[in-house]
C-alpha cells in the first residue's frame, strides 16, 4: 500500500462516498499508482506531469494494473503534458482535482492549490498530500542527506513538511472550504526508504513484508498510531 492510497481512501470514503462519473485530475502524476487505483474506483482520469519521463512511467503503471489485469470496458484515462502553474485547461471541468508529494515543493504552496481550485466544479474537491513534520524523515533524515547531497527529493524544488493546521492553513489561502484533514502511513514513519528499507534488504529481506504488514495492522486497529505517519491528507471544497 501506498501512503497517498491509504490517506486518499480515507478520505474518499469520509467525503466523496463514490468516485463513479467523477472527472478527476491528477496535477502531478508521478508514478500514477494511485491514479490506477482512482480508475478502479470510477473516475474519469487525467494525468498531468510536466515531466515526461513520469508521464512514461504512469503510462507503465496502468498497462501492468489495468490495460494488462482487468477488463477494457468502462475505464477512461488519458496522459497530459502540462504544469500545474499554467494549466492546459480551460474551465471549472473536473469534479476532483488533487496530487500528493507536490505542492511541498513550491515556495507559495497555496498558489498551487490556488490554480488546482480554479479548474474544480463549483461544489468540486480538492485533495492534496505532503510530508507529516513529526517524522524521522524530517528531523533526521533530510537533513543529513542535504548535507551529502543526496537528497533525491528536493530535485522538484527544496521539500518541506507539515502539520495538518499548516496544510489547512494553505488550504484556506488557496480559497476552499470545508477543509477535512488526516494524517496516515506509518509504515512509510518508521521503515524509512533511506535508512530502514536497505538494511533491512541488506540483513533479513526476508521479514521486510511482516514489518510492512505489521504497521499497517498497528494503524488500522490503533487509531491513535496514524498521527505518527509520514502523509498528511487535506481535502477542501470549491465554494
Amino acid at each position: 500500500k501506498n501512503g497517498t492510497y491509504v490517506n486518499g481512501r480515507r478520505v474518499a470514503r469520509t467525503k466523496l462516498k463514490s468516485l463513479k462519473g467523477f472527472k478527476i485530475l491528477d496535477a502531478g502524476c508521478g508514478f500514477g499508482v494511485v491514479d490506477c487505483l482512482l480508475v478502479m474506483m470510477g473516475g474519469d482520469l487525467t494525468l498531468l506531469d510536466y515531466d515526461m519521463e513520469y508521464l512514461n512511467k504512469s503510462r507503465e503503471a496502468f498497462r501492468e494494473s489495468i490495460i494488462h489485469n482487468l477488463p477494457q470496458g468502462g475505464f477512461r484515462f488519458q496522459f497530459v503534458k502540462g504544469d500545474i502553474f499554467d494549466m492546459p485547461f480551460k474551465g471549472e471541468r473536473f469534479d476532483l482535482v488533487w496530487n500528493g508529494g507536490v505542492v511541498e515543493h513550491f515556495e507559495n504552496p497555496s498558489e498551487g492549490i490556488r490554480q488546482m481550485a480554479a479548474i474544480t466544479k463549483p461544489g468540486g474537491y480538492v485533495f492534496v498530500s505532503v510530508p507529516a513534520i513529526f517524522t524521522l524523515h524530517t528531523f533526521i533524515v533530510r537533513p543529513h542527506r542535504r548535507r551529502i547531497k543526496n537528497f533525491l527529493y528536493d530535485v522538484w524544488g527544496r521539500e518541506k513538511s507539515y502539520t495538518e493546521r499548516g496544510l489547512v492553513s494553505e488550504m484556506k489561502k488557496g480559497g476552499l472550504k470545508d477543509i477535512f484533514s488526516s494524517t496516515c502511513n506509518l509504515r512509510r514513519a518508521f521503515i524509512d526508504d533511506y535508512v530502514v528499507i536497505p538494511r533491512l534488504k541488506k540483513f533479513i529481506p526476508g521479514y521486510i513484508p511482516f514489518f510492512l504488514n505489521l504497521c499497517d495492522w498497528a494503524e488500522v486497529n490503533i487509531p491513535l498510531l496514524h498521527h505518527l505517519g509520514f502523509t498528511i491528507g487535506a481535502i477542501g471544497r470549491k465554494a
